[in-house]
């Protein structure tokens, strides 16, 4: 945002006023006089210098913020194009006294061309004893405009602010200025959220994912969040266990890795169900993890939006999956906690005690100021909303991460490896599907290597670790995608620093105890059996025909696997067994 100077009148006497976006207004000064006796003016002795004759204006443009969630004085929070933005511009007295009965008229350009008016009648001017921080604080205390959507645009836009006091003689007015400011609305990309509905051992849930929109739009710097509900997931674990939060993360991962229908920067939300059909839950009021997402990869888990009641608690319970929701996605667009009770891994450059917001915040939904001692986001603290700093993180890494190019789809090997507590490291099974590989990061610690069958490299790749923590519990992982070779992979070694840490045959012995896959219906499920072998599958289903994939098991064991038909979509359906470790992929058809 840029402030410009405008020279006005009033009556007779000539005036300077100016649109400050941080700080007072800076005194008009004459022009200085020169020493008649100095060699350096030719015309010493004939020129004479007066004083401009200056009057400071009754009332007057102190500050304005441009805000669409988040904003500072100083204007270094970025502006996203085709967001709600609400403009708030705080009027000044000169004097001791307040002045009321204002009118403020805001205009808006765009290359000179006018886009339209706003007038705000019968506001008022507040002495310079009434702090800037007491103004932001109070809705009433601006001149509040909700800029127009035509004026949102992606691009530069020049507002002018004119102001005026209507006399007793309604024909005068005393004119007190005319302001102007550029603002800049860049162009910024949507937020695309897959919802992953999480069946819970099969007693809880699946719960609503509608909250999701919200959650993020307040506080996020993008034009929309758009909301897609995808299939059921049922998974099966104990989720007092922190260690099965690994778990579970890991496979909304794998989801999100399989299913072939997923564009650059799309967030896979886990949405875990707190209670059955009977308003029992899991949860315990003694606590627990809440929320888990990976560092910087667009993954997360989380609890649902509701309240229950929990046997032997007094009253409802209520946890707020709306702040959940957003705190796990800021990891996921690399964001790190800031202070704040207990939170660990801290971001070391929040400029803020205590983890406080520091400036005041804004939501739109009802026009409501938020205090500026709230809580960001990002750490474990009640009352939250989202800092300046943490939003313009946001920004840059949406910016940044659907800006990166692509790799085309192509036949790839999908390996992932977990992480011990004691820092043991296991290969999982390896899968082959068509997907984009990832871009790989300029350096790291860890390298893939794919080996022939006599066991020479034939292909090394750098791959990054992902990272989760919340409430002292933590984990990692590794998740890639890499581009199959030409010629065939026996064997997969996972190196840290130059060294092997694990490997895995893609020659399982299981394969011989294999059958293909055989499909019947019994009941409320589809049940698919491959054989007794102990060879882990992916399995998938496509609705229009191949075209795009949805994962719906996960390391599938045993040689068998039932989906619910309520899960599935009616009509024709193709199911795909894509078998671990080189065990090939089959395809049944299906019509419900």
């Amino acid at each position: 945002m840029k402030a410009k100077h405008s020279l006005f009148t009033c009556g007779s006497t000539l005036l300077m006023a100016s649109l400050f976006l941080a700080g007072s207004i800076s005194p008009v000064s004459a022009r200085p006089a020169q020493d008649p006796s100095s060699p350096e003016s030719p015309a010493a002795s004939k020129t004479l210098y007066l004083p401009i004759a200056t009057r400071p204006a009754s009332y007057y443009v102190g500050n304005i913020e441009i805000t669409q969630a988040t904003q500072s004085l100083s204007a270094s929070v970025k502006l996203v194009a085709n967001r709600p933005t609400m403009a708030r511009v705080y009027l000044r007295a000169s004097g001791s006294s307040q002045i009321n009965g204002i009118n403020a008229t805001l205009k808006g350009y765009r290359n000179g061309v006018l886009l339209g008016q706003i007038t705000i009648n019968n506001k008022s001017a507040y002495p310079l004893t009434v702090s800037t921080d007491a103004l932001r604080a109070d809705a009433s205390k601006s001149v509040n405009y909700q800029l127009p959507s035509g004026w949102l645009n992606a691009g530069s836009v020049t507002l002018t602010i004119s102001l005026s006091q209507t006399t007793s003689a309604p024909e005068e007015t005393d004119s007190a200025g005319y302001h102007t400011a550029s603002i800049d609305f860049n162009s910024t990309p949507a937020l695309n959220v897959v919802a992953v509905p999480i069946r819970l051992n099969g007693i809880y849930g699946p719960a609503s994912a509608s909250y999701l929109q919200d959650a993020l739009f307040r506080m996020y710097p993008v034009p929309a969040v758009n909301v897609t509900v995808r299939s059921v997931y049922n998974f099966y674990g104990n989720l007092k266990v922190d260690s099965t939060w690994d778990t579970l993360l890991d496979e909304i991962t794998t989801l999100r890795d399989s299913d072939s229908s997923v564009t650059a920067g799309t967030v896979y939300y886990g949405v875990i169900p707190l209670r059955d059909a009977s308003g029992y839950t899991w949860f315990s009021a003694d606590g627990g993890i809440v929320g888990y997402g990976w560092v910087g990869y667009r993954a997360a888990i989380g609890v649902s939006d509701e309240s229950f009641f929990i046997s032997g608690y007094p009253g409802e319970y209520y946890l707020n999956g709306k702040d959940t929701a957003a705190h796990e996605v800021g990891h996921n667009f690399g964001r790190y906690h800031t202070y704040g009770c207990g939170a660990g891994n801290i971001d070391r450059y929040y400029p803020y005690l205590n983890g406080i917001i520091g400036q005041f915040g804004f939501r739109y939904s009802d026009l409501s100021i938020i205090p500026n001692t709230f809580n960001d986001i990002m750490n474990y603290c009640e009352n939250q909303w989202v800092s300046d700093y943490t939003y313009n993180g946001l920004f840059n890494d949406q910016v940044n991460t659907l800006s990166a190019a692509l790799l085309s789809a192509q036949d790839s090997l999908y390996i992932r490896a977990s992480f011990g507590p004691d820092d043991s490291i296991e290969l999982q099974p390896v899968y082959e599907f068509q997907s984009s590989p990832e871009n790989p990061p300029e350096s790291s610690d860890y390298h893939l290597q794919l080996l022939d069958e006599t066991g020479q490299v034939i292909a090394d790749h750098p791959v990054r670790v992902k990272t989760a923590e919340e409430k002292g519990h933590s984990t990692r992982s590794i998740h890639a995608r890499l581009p199959k070779p030409d010629q065939p992979v026996a064997a997969v070694q996972l190196l840290q620093n130059g060294q092997i840490v694990a490997s895995r045959s893609l020659q399982s012995a299981a394969r011989q105890a294999f059958s293909a896959p055989t499909l019947s219906v019994a009941g409320d499920q589809v049940n698919l059996q491959w054989g007794t072998g102990d060879l882990p599958a992916l399995v998938r289903y496509s609705a229009d025909g191949g075209k795009t994939w949805q994962t719906t098991g996960v390391d599938a064991l045993s040689g068998k696997f039932s989906l619910f038909t309520a899960d599935l979509p009616g009509g024709a359906l193709q199911i795909q067994v894509i078998l671990a470790d080189g065990g090939g992929t089959y395809t049944l058809d299906w019509n419900q």
